[in-house]
């Protein structure tokens, strides 16, 4: 392999030199004027190294004096861009009287015969114009260079700026707040208590106004007069109590007879043949009851439409039956609820209809014998005559 020489080296890599520094020029107290450039990385380190043992305010004053006598390259017009140390003198402390040269860093030079003289105001305004050059060389490095994935997407970017605002917000009166983000159509976050108390001002605010309009002490302007009603047309007079009785039509009182009489059991069905109602003739002494003729209500079907009748098996009915045993214990509860209701009355029973429709069943009785004989067979003895050649031959 070829060997280069490093001086030729070195002067086509000349522009490679000192890329991404950039320089901050500004007026220190419109006295002084100062250049600063933005650090490298191993002046970081050796920052952090000098302020690792401090805390509170030390760790502050010589952070900031770490970067100020580093950044400074030029000052009043003095060029410090190429100059790594500076020669100078001091007391001999072996030879009293006497005066030594010594060589120092740029960075110490600085801090001991300019650094030491200033303010900490003036360190503090020089130490953000470093921060300054620091984000003029982000924002340069940039430029031109398109990343194939973004180092901060706009959610991170949101995200950040969303954080400074939120810290901003404790420095700033909230007025200020209020009108800056209603300029670009935000508002803060308001809770159900902000949202009550604002509907409470603005009706405050409504009761206020109309009182003062109402009042019409001047300011306002009074309340039109509103527009004047038609006449009502005249009513006549509420009628009496008794007269209004009087006119309203009355419905018929159902009597203890018709309530009866209208009644049907629960296992009949009704038929077209059924008798019609017999009046009851009334006790000595008692107003004869109008008769009360059974008839269906408007828009309820009559019971033939609901049940139709039901083809009953022609025959004599079974003796012993149950659906006959039901019906004669129904028959004789109706009897008994019919005399109930009208015997106090001194009335007469109606007689009962000449035939009841009930619902029965044909059955097929069997010889209770045969069934015993199939239910409970007799034992039977002997040898299975399907063994019997077997047994033989044994």
């Amino acid at each position: 392999m070829g060997t280069l020489s490093a001086r030729n080296l070195r002067e086509s890599l000349t522009k490679a030199r000192n890329v991404g520094i950039v320089e901050e020029r500004f007026q220190l107290f419109n006295e002084c004027e100062v250049v600063v450039r933005n650090l490298r990385p191993d002046e970081y380190t050796e920052i952090d190294a000098e302020c690792k043992d401090l805390e509170g305010i030390d760790y502050l004053y010589k952070f900031q004096e770490g970067h100020v006598k580093r950044a400074v390259i030029e000052l009043n017009g003095q060029d410090l861009r190429d100059v790594q140390f500076v020669e100078d003198e001091e007391e001999d402390p072996k030879k009293p009287g006497q005066m030594r040269a010594i060589k120092l860093e740029l960075a110490d030079w600085l801090v001991k015969n300019v650094l030491k003289t200033w303010g900490k105001e003036a360190v503090y305004i020089a130490y953000r114009k470093c921060e300054d050059a620091v984000d003029r060389a982000e924002k340069k490095a940039k430029d031109g260079v398109v990343f194939i994935t973004p180092e901060e997407t706009d959610e991170d970017r949101f995200r950040r700026l969303a954080g400074e605002i939120k810290d901003l917000e404790a420095n700033l009166p909230e007025q200020l707040i209020d009108n800056v983000l209603d300029e670009h159509g935000y508002m803060r976050k308001a809770t159900a208590d902000d949202i009550k108390r604002g509907m409470e001002k603005a009706d405050q605010i409504a009761r206020e106004a109309a009182a003062k309009n109402g009042g019409n002490g001047g300011e306002g302007p009074a309340t039109p007069p509103a527009a004047a009603a038609p006449p009502a047309a005249p009513q006549a007079p509420p009628a009496p109590p008794a007269a209004a009785a009087a006119q309203a039509p009355q419905a018929p009182v159902p009597t203890p007879q018709s309530l009866v009489q209208g009644r049907q059991p629960m296992n009949q069905v009704a038929v077209d043949d059924v008798p019609q109602p017999v009046i009851v003739s009334p006790a000595p002494g008692r107003q004869a009851p109008i008769p009360a003729v059974r008839q269906p209500r408007p828009g309820v079907p009559s019971p033939d439409q609901v049940h139709p009748p039901i083809q009953t098996i022609p025959g004599p009915p079974i003796q012993g039956s149950a659906a006959v045993r039901a019906a004669r214990t129904a028959a004789l509860e109706a009897d008994a609820d019919l005399a109930g209701a009208i015997a106090p009355m001194g009335g007469q029973l109606p007689p009962k209809p000449a035939q009841v429709p009930i619902i029965e069943r044909r059955l097929e009785r069997a010889d209770p014998k045969a069934a015993q004989t199939v239910m409970d067979p007799k034992p039977v003895g002997g040898v299975n005559p399907h063994y019997r050649g077997h047994n033989r031959g044994v």
